[in-house]
């Protein structure tokens, strides 16, 4: 944080002089879910973002990747990553059809700041904690594009993971990206149903073909059907 004029930057209520503070309690374990609540509220307030956001992102990012951090730390952390990922997203998509004068100024700045946030991605990906390599997957999920570090990591991760919910992550940020390959598609038909399902429907929301094997699809449909009947749906 050093270098950063924090009181020439604004967030959703003006002046952002008080982000400094918010990172600092963002690694405490007392202060930690107020200082999300708050970072949440004023860098990303409604998925907006403003010219202190990049700067602060930055910084979680650095707090993401702090393996001596703790785990509500680094999760806390990530969890702001992907809302910064979707906000951008929404940025870039609503880009073609141009962005208020305000927004012109900082988005460089934005950019890069979601790039260097990204780069963080591929060694979480390798955490020993199945809840931090969950919440980077979701990290990756909710960007529009990636690296090919980050697919990289992504393959890498999938193939090694024993945890049914970081595979579900891993699998459905793949899916995003359009790079799942016909041995991932096997290695998911193989595993857990619930994956599998969750899996086939990431394809479907991202428009693509459910991984083109007749196996696969009968286990998600059959995952999906005994979900529906569980739950009175």
């Amino acid at each position: 944080m050093d270098g950063v004029a924090w009181d020439l930057l604004e967030h959703a209520y003006g002046d952002a002089g008080d982000v400094p503070d918010m990172l600092a309690a963002l690694r405490h374990p007392d202060t930690n879910e107020e200082a999300l609540y708050e970072l949440y509220g004023s860098i990303l307030h409604q998925g907006s973002v403003y010219s202190a956001t990049g700067p602060a992102m930055r910084e979680i990012a650095v707090h993401a990747a702090d393996t001596s951090a703790d785990t509500d730390t680094q999760e806390s952390a990530l969890s702001l990553m992907t809302g910064f990922a979707e906000a951008m997203d929404s940025v870039e998509q609503g880009a073609t059809g141009g962005v208020y004068p305000e927004l012109v100024a900082i988005l460089d700045d934005l950019r890069a700041a979601l790039t260097a946030t990204l780069t963080a991605l591929p060694t979480l990906l390798r955490s020993d904690d199945a809840v931090i390599r969950t919440a980077a997957a979701e990290v990756a999920a909710a960007a529009g594009a990636v690296s090919d570090d980050v697919i990289a990591g992504l393959h890498a991760a999938l193939v090694d993971e024993t945890h049914n919910g970081a595979s579900a992550a891993l699998a459905t940020a793949i899916q995003r990206h359009d790079a799942l390959t016909s041995a991932e598609s096997a290695l998911l038909a193989e595993g857990d149903p619930s994956v599998a399902f969750v899996a086939a429907w990431a394809a479907v929301r991202a428009g693509a073909h459910i991984f083109g094997r007749i196996r696969t699809l009968r286990c998600a449909v059959e995952c999906g059907s005994l979900w529906t009947r569980q739950h009175g749906h």
